[in-house]
């Protein structure tokens, strides 16, 4: 009875997470809100994990990247004491998102390899594959936004052939449209742009059956990119105005700078300047919060290298005063040993000494 008590309450606090992680995009105040009730709560290690992956996806939704590099600081931290390593590569894939949202690429690829050798070592079940097709999919972001298509796409494709192995649940339809819409990118790139339309219409598709607000308008905003290409003013208008009223109030600062600087663009193509003046305000505003919080972004970055540095430095210190000390006690032994020896051939000289003496006397 206990153990079945304790399996209900782990249940609710599960789906409290579960309904706060919706808050995320919708109302990231409210979910960081809920989260501060919920680390309160939490029992287990996977679950505080979760809550401080929450808080750090709620602060990047609102572009605070300071706290949301602490919240993900506080959750790899976390993660060391997970025993189950295809657990702890689950963990360790949602915290590379994290870094990899924060443009911390270099770490976000140090996890990836830690979650690769975890899966390597680890005992194969289906969970493998899904893990293996978000540290591809990762990957291939990663290398699309360092502007290496080819192998972004072979990333990406095989990330997604790997996530369609699995049953799609709502999660996975949902990572399958932010694979396809990056898949979409990377064709449009390569100016393949009917096979760039497929994939951004399967994106919708899948955002769509999952009701994801956030994905669909990412996804119109690719298609209505591609129509401006083509000179189809009018109709990537429509679409990006219904991106704007599906992400109006998702707070995200990125998707409404696109959106406002790729509407200014069509409205000045098509002459239709009060319009243009309009979003082309708005873009520059949206454009100035960005490039302000990618400042912040920039210092907390730098914050961590140099904790990273000092932590190194210390390490080092400490290692070389543990050698010096080693080498200290060696020298200290050797030197006992060379002045004992010296010591007893001094003895056994004079022992000599004394006994020739008295043999010449004799």
């Amino acid at each position: 009875m206990l153990s079945i008590g304790l399996d209900a309450q782990h249940q609710r606090i599960d789906s409290s997470i579960d309904a706060a992680v919706v808050d995320v995009y919708q109302d990231p105040d409210r979910a960081l809100k809920n989260s501060t009730e919920l680390l309160k709560k939490v029992e287990t290690v996977p679950q505080q994990i979760k809550v401080y992956r929450l808080r750090a996806t709620a602060y990047l939704a609102k572009r605070d990247f300071s706290k949301a590099l602490e919240s993900s600081l506080a959750a790899e931290e976390l993660t060391t004491k997970l025993q189950d390593k295809v657990q702890r590569a689950a963990a360790l894939n949602s915290l590379a998102i994290l870094y990899q949202q924060m443009d911390l690429y270099a770490k976000s690829l140090e996890l990836l390899n830690e979650v690769d050798s975890l899966l390597m070592n680890a005992a194969k079940h289906n969970q493998d594959d899904f893990e293996q097709a978000k540290s591809l999919a990762i990957r291939g972001m990663i290398y699309r936004k360092q502007g290496n298509i080819e192998l972004a796409l072979e990333k990406l494709l095989a990330a997604l052939h790997r996530l369609k192995l699995q049953q799609l649940d709502e999660a996975n339809t949902a990572n399958a449209s932010v694979i396809c819409y990056n898949i979409a990118y990377c064709y449009l790139d390569l100016n393949k742009t009917e096979t760039a339309t497929e994939y951004f219409n399967d994106a919708l598709r899948l955002a769509e059956s999952v009701g994801g607000e956030s994905l669909k308008a990412y996804a119109l905003k690719g298609l209505a990119e591609i129509y401006g290409r083509q000179e189809r003013y009018e109709e990537a208008n429509k679409l990006l105005l219904k991106a704007d009223e599906l992400s109006h109030d998702i707070g995200d600062i990125i998707l409404q700078e696109a959106l406002y600087r790729l509407l200014s663009e069509n409205y000045l193509q098509l002459d239709r300047l009060a319009l243009y003046e309009r979003y082309y305000n708005l873009y520059r505003q949206f454009k100035a919060k960005r490039e302000k919080n990618e400042t912040e972004s920039i210092e907390a970055i730098l914050q961590l290298q140099s904790s990273q540095a000092d932590s190194i430095i210390a390490k080092a210190e400490a290692s070389y005063h543990r050698q010096l000390r080693g080498r200290g006690l060696i020298g200290f032994v050797l030197l006992s040993f060379v002045l004992l020896f010296i010591y007893r051939q001094i003895t056994e000289n004079r022992k000599l000494k004394r006994h020739l003496e008295q043999k010449l006397r004799q």
